[in-house]
């Protein structure tokens, strides 16, 4: 709606002291509080008579601003605190006004994503029975201000309502669905009174129908409106004015990107991790872009420029007709050829098998290629580089000059803004408006089609990971997360105070803290891990205090684990598992949890393996114990097991074999939380949460190169790790970092590097390397780790490169993050922010790991829908050219399996 708008002048007013508007809208473009652009103010709805009465609801340098002005005075005024900077999803704005109402902050009540908004920079509530103008006789727009040719909105609009009569809540509109997220209640049950009107712009010739009954249809008023089938049910990849270089010009819902001085390059919102996908760019004749993909671990800034490193982009360059692979220099003839006049170009990418394909300007694929097939791609890159890249995103150079541009279409808009005649060629699903048609089995790029492609395990992120606030009492405190933490990080906020990490396979009696690089203590700290929270001590405490604490789940109370067995010689016949190297070892398995000993192995015919209260069993005098056990089948032959589920306070048990003596050993059911892992060299006791990918680790070292079992089916992306017995600092490998490199938790040291530190490998699906050096694996000494792997749409460990502005790097996620840990590879603190201190963008509280520092807040970075941004330059976060690490966990992935996307942030 970027040059026009709709309106409508009532021919008799409605009521003036109650109405609601609710509309849910998509932005284009994004102005801080620093601004100064005219466009800066984006109306949603006004209403004027001359220029001294007007009202108008509007973005307004990212701040959600409503004021009604009658003569100079204001009926009502509200400004936000948050800045709502968010153009990768959609907002549900409601304001509900009622006059009437006794209590003044009754009287007016503006709601984004259904949370009422309570922090404002400024606000007047209206007097008692006042009028507004909103139902008034004057004219109301949408779209534009009122009583002046400017304001236009810059984006996207869909299920628009003016209620004329009723302040309804936003409950009334939209609702929280299984995931978490909020969706828009498609026809309300609501009355709309005499001037309220819906808009569903279902109509491509008559955008402003109303659908209300109460034909209170709009009228347009100049220039073009049009209709897209990007919805807050299914939201379409665009350019993203937060992820682009220099002074790029977003124009057309941000399907335009427009050279604005030397080349300059834009990414899109919705990046690539696996599937097959297809979209088109077209660009007039002098125009010569380039087109592709790039690195979701990259910025735009690096594609347009000659210093680019190798793993940057995979992309087609228009006016020599060569790929570009890798490296800025890296270019190559692969069949395709110069294409310097108009030309539309298709893209089809095979994330799954690493290729890619490019149509010329007639709908043919270069070199006789065919996605369908898989033939004669143009491109092609490996699983590594998608993996270490964090995926792929699709992205464009437009080349130095007045007017150049390159307009995208990701299935949204078949007529390039106009430039084309719509060929209405929709995918497989039935879903876009493309020109050429999709190959078989390639997709647009939306969230309809992501949710059908991707594997999302978690829907709602706080099932597995979620950020607490509270207030202390006098003595001791439950704290309600929402599900059993296994692992708690503790922070003092008001004050300054250390980082406490507490967790269920060491005891709630037993704390590290992350800013020391101390030996683990003895103390009370929290009493309890309930079902639904935990209880901290008041040892722990400050009165009447305010806290967070940010809690994981790990293997919860009831785990699994399958072991499989032999029976080998040593010393007589004994049992072994998991091909570990110790016979007849003390197994740790916890109460609750569900274990099975696999005796398919040939070598267990004649072996059965029980369990007794009793050493060696029916050897030793004992009986055989059956609480919670089943066998099934022949030792010796497929598919025979032993199947315990450790009873509560289950005895210390043995296992044994009901044939022979001196076979088995120990078995204790009474260890905190886990239970062992033999995968690796050394035994471990670990508490996984493989949906999550998470696990707690405890292990005794060796003081040599060893492999430790981490409990999980994919290889850890980040690991921090420590000492327990000893002054030792805490060691931390991020996937980034490599194997020879660590940093330390508890200091703002840079990296440093060893190959002892890992053993120079990578972790893998089943087991960490540890080297003799960096803190990680001390002779005899208990040792704590904790190890995440990535989970697509809920956790990401990747990193980023700091351009030192406040226009800062952007950085992709593929989900709405809840948390985030960044920090420098120089030398800089370990920055914590997420979703629930504050909570709104721009100033988000933050606290450090390795400092003892009370919470500030400050402009540092912002929280979006679809990755974070850094607004600030500051060495924590964004320091010109400085590499960073993060960890992130998502609040809700972008897109959930049910295909709900997210609201913005």
């Amino acid at each position: 709606m970027a040059d026009t708008y709709l309106s409508r002048t009532p021919s008799s007013a409605g009521n003036r002291k109650t109405w609601t508007i609710s509309a849910w809208v998509k932005r284009g473009t994004i102005f801080d509080s620093s601004s100064t652009s005219a466009d800066a103010d984006q109306v949603i709805l006004g209403s004027a008579v001359g220029a001294v009465n007007y009202a108008h609801l509007m973005f307004s340098h990212d701040q959600l601003r409503f004021y009604d002005i009658n003569s100079g005075t204001y009926v009502f005024r509200f400004k936000s605190t948050a800045e709502f900077r968010d153009p990768a999803a959609w907002y549900h704005v409601v304001a509900s006004c009622d006059t009437t109402q006794a209590t003044e902050s009754n009287r007016f009540k503006i709601y984004v994503n259904g949370s009422q908004v309570t922090s404002w920079a400024n606000s007047v509530y209206p007097s008692q029975n006042a009028d507004t103008l909103i139902n008034s006789t004057n004219l109301h727009t949408v779209g534009r201000y009122s009583d002046a040719s400017s304001g236009f909105f810059n984006g996207y609009m869909s299920e628009y309502h003016l209620i004329d009569g009723t302040a309804y809540p936003a409950s009334t509109f939209g609702q929280t669905d299984t995931s978490g997220v909020w969706v828009p209640k498609v026809g309300p049950a609501v009355t709309y009174g005499t001037n309220g009107f819906y808009l569903k712009f279902a109509n491509s010739g008559a955008m402003g129908t109303d659908s209300s009954g109460q034909s209170n249809t709009l009228a347009l008023g100049g220039g073009t409106l049009r209709q897209v089938p990007d919805s807050p049910t299914n939201v379409f990849a665009m350019m993203n004015p937060l992820n682009m270089s220099g002074s790029m010009l977003l124009k057309q819902g941000n399907l335009r990107a427009e050279a604005n001085g030397a080349d300059q390059a834009a990414a899109a919102t919705l990046g690539i991790t696996s599937g097959k996908w297809y979209f088109e760019f077209y660009y007039p004749a002098g125009d010569n872009p380039e087109l592709g993909l790039m690195p979701a671990n990259k910025s735009p800034a690096d594609q347009s420029s000659s210093a680019s490193t190798s793993l940057d982009a995979t992309a087609f360059i228009t006016n020599n007709g060569q790929m570009r692979t890798g490296a800025w220099s890296s270019t190559s003839t692969t069949g395709l050829s110069s294409q310097t006049g108009e030309s539309l170009i298709g893209v089809a990418v095979d994330a799954d098998n690493g290729k890619m394909w490019f149509t010329n300007g007639s709908g043919t694929y270069f070199n006789s290629g065919n996605p369908a097939t898989g033939a004669n791609a143009q491109a092609t890159f490996d699983a590594d580089w998608l993996s270490q890249t964090g995926g792929v995103i699709p992205y464009t150079i437009v080349a130095t000059g007045a007017g150049n541009y390159t307009t995208v279409n990701f299935g949204q808009d078949g007529t390039f803004a106009g430039a084309k005649t719509a060929q209405n060629n929709a995918d497989g699903n039935s879903v876009g408006n493309f020109y050429y048609a999709p190959p078989t089995g390639f997709l647009a790029l939306c969230t309809d089609n992501l949710s059908s492609t991707l594997t999302i395990p978690i829907n709602k992120g706080a099932d597995n990971f979620n950020t607490v606030t509270f207030t202390s009492g006098s003595s001791s405190t439950d704290v309600t997360v929402g599900f059993q933490p296994n692992f708690v990080w503790h922070k003092l906020r008001s004050s300054s105070e250390n980082n406490y990490l507490i967790d269920q396979v060491r005891g709630g009696n037993k704390v590290l803290i992350s800013n020391s690089s101390g030996a683990e203590s003895t103390t009370t700290a929290i009493t309890s891990f309930n079902t639904n929270g935990y209880t901290v001590d008041a040892n722990l405490l400050s009165p009447n205090s305010s806290y967070v604490s940010w809690n994981w789940k790990a293997g919860g109370t009831a785990p699994a684990n399958t072991y499989a067995v032999k029976v080998v010689s040593d010393s007589g016949n004994k049992y072994r598992f998991d091909d570990f190297g110790t016979s007849a070892i003390t197994l740790e398995l916890q109460e609750g949890g569900t274990f099975t000993f696999d005796q398919s192995d040939s070598s267990n015919a004649g072996h059965p393996l029980r369990f007794s209260s009793t050493a060696d069993g029916t050897h030793g005098g004992g009986s055989e114990y059956t609480t919670g056990v089943t066998t099934t089948g022949t030792p010796g032959q497929a598919g025979a097991k032993t199947v315990i589920t450790v009873a509560g306070s289950a005895p210390t048990l043995y296992y044994y074999c009901s044939v022979h003596s001196g076979m088995g050993g120990q078995a204790n059911t009474d260890s905190l939380f886990g239970f062992t892992n033999v995968k690796g060299a050394t035994q471990t006791v670990v508490s996984p949460n493989d949906t999550a990918g998470f696990s707690i680790i405890k292990f005794t070292g060796t003081g040599g190169d060893t492999t430790i079992g981490h409990g999980l089916s994919s290889a850890p992306k980040m690991i921090i790790l420590k000492n327990r017995a000893d002054v030792l600092e805490w060691a931390v490998y991020h996937r980034s970092l490599g194997v020879a490199k660590r940093l330390l938790l508890d200091t703002a040291d840079s990296v440093s590097t060893s190959s002892s530190f890992w053993n120079s490998t990578s972790p893998s699906s089943t087991v960490i390397s540890l080297g003799s050096s960096g803190n990680s694996n001390g002779s005899s000494d208990s040792i704590i780790a904790y190890a995440f792997a990535e989970i697509e749409g809920y956790s990401k460990f990747s990193s980023y490169t700091g351009n030192g502005s406040t226009d800062g790097t952007f950085v992709y996620t593929g989900f709405r993050p809840a948390f985030v840990l960044v920090r420098s590879t120089g030398s800089g603190n370990w920055l914590m922010q997420d979703n629930k201190r504050l909570g709104y963008n721009s100033s988000n509280s933050e606290l450090f790991a390795n400092l003892t520092n009370a919470e500030t807040t400050s402009d540092r970075a912002d929280l979006l829908s679809n990755g974070f941004k850094a607004r600030q330059n500051s060495s924590e976060n964004n320091s010109s050219g400085q590499e960073y690490i993060y960890m992130a966990f998502a609040e809700n992935p972008f897109v959930t399996s049910t295909g709900k996307p997210v609201t913005a942030r």
